[in-house]
């Protein structure tokens, strides 16, 4: 039991230690009084599942004295496609972020509110990203 117990715990290791992520530097996509949202170019990697992608990172900043709550709608264009044109509940993402603080993508800050897909470098994904907009639909202090 200890022994499975070890190759599981070192499987979870080395999968977490193979994801790999770096952005240059972050351009802002808007700013209101409450918040400064940022996105920048990167390439994710995955070692474990031989994963290369380009992505967006977002980064959002609270430039507040009080915890405040962002909900966005993101509209990514892929060719034809838009994902997030459709008004859908599942298009909304919600982000509560702690006074006079910064949020990007991390171990902690990994799904879909923190960055969105440009390509797959390896070109098994053969859709790309055209255009994007990003909109902030409600910005609340908390």
């Amino acid at each position: 039991m200890k022994k499975l117990l070890l190759a599981v715990l070192l499987i979870t290791c080395a999968t977490a230690y193979s994801q790999n992520f770096k952005v240059e530097s972050y351009e802002p996509v808007f700013q209101d009084d409450l918040v400064k949202v940022s996105v920048g170019e990167g390439i994710y990697t995955e070692e474990s599942r031989n994963l290369s992608h380009s992505r967006y990172f977002i980064q959002y900043e609270n430039l507040t004295n009080e915890e405040i709550e962002v909900t966005l709608l993101k509209e990514l264009h892929y060719g034809d496609r838009c994902y997030g044109c459709n008004d859908n509940e599942e298009s909304y993402k919600t982000v509560v972020i702690p006074a006079n603080a910064t949020l990007s993508y991390s171990a902690d800050n990994n799904d879909k509110r923190f960055y969105f897909f440009i390509k797959d470098n390896n070109g098994l994904i053969k859709s790309q990203l055209t255009d994007f907009i990003i909109k902030i639909v409600k910005t609340t202090k908390l």
